[in-house]
């Protein structure tokens, strides 16, 4: 299902809101479905992705890994509260080959492995002086900060974006570690390079969609391996035309969710709770009606150990 086949019934729902209104309420209705039920199916994905220097960044459809597995054997998840666990292996992790772990949101998918430079190199000249502000940490791990003329300190430094004649950062301001990117909207893809003061060698660190203001992509830590393989849950992103996708599988149970988006507005929380309930139950049986009937099977792991990490650290082989 597309905007397009369900947008009258949103016009009747929301009523005489301009489009960009109506495209933001049908986002909220989407978000309300798809926080009740991480599982369903339009909202599970599958990639396989290879591992660099121990880490996975996911692409930006990805909103959470629910199961991995590490050059084809499955593995244990732990959150990112365990490096904290009394129990556990603390920052420094641990060797065991059959874990990942969640590392929270990154900016860049790959990172800097010496202080540089920071360059945007653009698709179109259309995209030239628009904003690409980077924040984080110098070589002196001091927070990134841009004086102007007038001694007034902004947080974070711009990058050049010029088409014809790309620049990059001061050599005075070397980049270690970027924390966050806020960017302008472009007419096409930017990418973003980190360049080696030494060698002059420029590494890949970012590409960015065009409607991408401020990145950020699932990270995950893998201690040995080569490849993931993945089942995860899907990001909802904001609807802008008619042809984007509405990941939902009953038409209902989205008209109704949009009649329960109208009555939260309203202040009509009693309605608005049971208009979503009824659309959840709706989604629900049709999920019901598609699946296979292989059941949630209790998971055994039948693997023998001698990794003292396991045996520290309670594992259940």
């Amino acid at each position: 299902m597309i905007v397009s086949d369900i947008y009258e019934d949103a016009r009747d729902a929301f009523g005489k809101c301009d489009q960009a209104m109506i495209f933001r309420r049908m986002g909220d209705a989407i978000n309300l479905l798809a926080n009740k039920n991480p599982a369903w199916n339009p909202l599970i994905g599958y990639l396989e992705a290879c591992v660099c220097n121990e880490c996975v960044a996911l692409p930006r459809d990805v909103k959470t890994p629910l199961t991995v597995a590490i050059c084809d054997n499955p593995a244990f998840p732990r959150d990112r509260w365990f490096e904290f666990h009394i129990n556990g292996p603390g920052p420094a992790g641990c060797t065991s080959k059959w874990f990942w772990d969640d590392r929270g949101e990154v900016p860049i998918f790959r990172e800097i492995t010496t202080p540089s430079r920071i360059q945007a190199i653009l698709q179109t000249a259309q995209d030239d002086g628009k904003s690409l502000r980077i924040y984080g940490f110098d070589a002196n791990d001091r927070e990134l900060y841009t004086i102007d003329s007038s001694g007034v300190a902004t947080e974070g430094i711009l990058v050049p974006m010029n088409f014809a004649s790309p620049q990059a950062t001061p050599s005075s301001t070397l980049i270690k570690r970027i924390t966050r990117i806020r960017r302008a909207e472009t007419a096409n893809f930017v990418q973003l390079f980190a360049i080696d003061p030494a060698t002059s060698l420029s590494t890949l660190i970012g590409y960015y969609y065009p409607d991408e203001i401020e990145p950020r992509y699932r990270r995950i830590r893998v201690k040995s391996g080569t490849t993931v393989k993945m089942m995860y849950r899907r990001n909802t992103r904001d609807i802008r035309t008619m042809n984007d996708y509405v990941p939902i599988d009953s038409r209902m149970a989205m008209i109704i969710a949009m009649k329960s988006v109208r009555e939260y507005l309203h202040g009509n929380n009693v309605t608005a709770e049971q208009l979503s309930a009824q659309a959840t139950n709706l989604l629900n049986d049709e999920q019901g009606s598609q699946e296979i009937g292989s059941g949630d099977l209790p998971q055994i792991n039948m693997y023998a150990t001698t990794n003292a990490d396991d045996r520290m650290y309670g594992r259940r082989f």
